[in-house]
């Protein structure tokens, strides 16, 4: 995933990602679970 400003997050490749994992990642690169929900639907 890439943020508009090139900042970049890799996400473990599995099925389901814990959503604490999830919440850290998107936190750590800036992004609010809103916009990311609408960038992946």
């Amino acid at each position: 995933m890439e943020h508009a400003d090139g900042r970049r997050i890799v996400f473990p490749n599995h099925q389901e990602i814990d959503r604490y994992t999830l919440r850290g990642s998107l936190r750590d690169a800036y992004i609010d679970e809103d916009s990311f929900l609408e960038q992946i639907r």
